[in-house]
């Protein structure tokens, strides 16, 4: 990746939305906003692996209508969704 970055030029932005930039093989256009996003989610990969994740609790708990096949479908996923910070219990 490193040596992908290597002759990269930022001539400026558009729109505040994206970045412009210039490499030997041409222009590139950065939505800046997913590029931030990327970031965020690498950096949670790498956090995921040395220490739990802090969670952030609702002000108010938020309640999930959920159809049977979906809520088997949560319940096969809940321990990745831990993982990552969210605490979803059963109620009802």
């Amino acid at each position: 990746m490193a040596h992908l970055l290597e002759d990269l030029q930022i001539p400026g932005q558009v729109q505040n939305t994206y970045i412009v930039a210039a490499m030997r093989q041409g222009l590139v256009l950065i939505d800046q906003h997913v590029a931030h996003e990327r970031v965020l989610y690498e950096q949670l990969c790498r956090e995921r692996g040395r220490r739990p994740i802090p969670k952030q609790h609702l002000f108010t708990p938020e309640t999930l209508q959920l159809s049977r096949q979906d809520a088997l479908l949560l319940q096969e996923k809940l321990p990745e969704l831990q993982a990552t910070g969210f605490e979803l219990e059963p109620f009802g």
